[in-house]
């Protein structure tokens, strides 16, 4: 049974630093912007496993003059009182002493996320660490950003008032739930989710080019363009219905 791509944000994913509007897609910070008072929240579903790629935005709204918003992927066991792309190695789950169990509790707990303010990209990988990189490009008030994954290659992307905006990130293990995620970290952040579309980023032709590139390249390995689609059997199914799914509106969001 195919799983139901998210809708929303999630009432019981929500940080008690975070305030949802009764849409469920706007999120209004409510702490003071301490250490431990992030407002992050989770999607109310997980990315579904069978479907190509998945994608979300946010707008940022005009609060407050320091606009502290961070957009990414994370697993189910996130810390919602910490930016998304960060874990706590103190957190309870990281206290399993079965065997593997530490190791499950911190790829349920990893994430990559990125945060406007300074244009920094966080990825908290299954070792527990955390890593801020240069990311290059900042968002905040106004902007619309989006995140996306693609499934069968494991990798991310995010985007920035319709452009794509530096390079494919690789996901971390994140346990087997990848949920979509907002924070909130400073006085007057506001942000509002599109998660059906329409959306400003081009998915569909994204999509479609990113099919196009693994058939070439393939296709540089086979000796015939046949042979090459019958080695893709789960490229061109999982890329080949973008079109319909589009234009019959049941996969806006998650492209099958």
């Amino acid at each position: 049974m195919a799983q139901e791509a998210p809708s929303h944000w999630s009432v019981g994913k929500c940080s008690p630093f975070a305030r949802l509007d009764c849409d469920r897609l706007g999120v209004r910070y409510a702490g003071r912007s301490g250490l431990g008072d992030c407002g992050t929240v989770l999607a109310d579903r997980p990315v579904p496993r069978q479907c190509a790629a998945f994608y979300f935005e946010i707008t940022v709204g005009r609060g407050g003059p320091h606009t502290r918003a961070s957009i990414g992927l994370v697993g189910a066991a996130h810390d919602l009182c910490r930016q998304p792309g960060t874990v706590s190695r103190t957190s309870a789950g990281m206290r399993d002493t079965s065997v593997g169990g530490a190791a499950r509790a911190i790829a349920s707990q990893a994430g990559l996320a990125w945060r406007g303010v300074d244009g920094l990209l966080f990825r908290a990988d299954d070792d527990g660490s955390n890593a801020g990189s240069d990311f290059g490009a900042r968002f905040g008030p106004g902007d619309t950003v989006g995140c996306g994954l693609l499934v069968a290659e494991r990798r991310a992307f995010f985007t920035k008032n319709g452009a794509l905006t530096g390079d494919l990130q690789p996901v971390p293990p994140m346990g087997a739930d990848v949920f979509a995620a907002c924070s909130l970290h400073a006085p007057g952040d506001f942000a509002k989710a599109c998660f059906s579309g329409p959306f400003q980023f081009d998915l569909a032709s994204f999509v479609e080019a990113r099919r196009r590139l693994a058939v070439a390249r393939l296709a540089t390995r086979r000796p015939t363009a046949s042979k090459t689609a019958r080695a893709l059997p789960g490229t061109s199914r999982r890329f080949g219905r973008v079109g319909g799914a589009l234009e019959h509106g049941t996969g806006r969001y998650c492209l099958h």
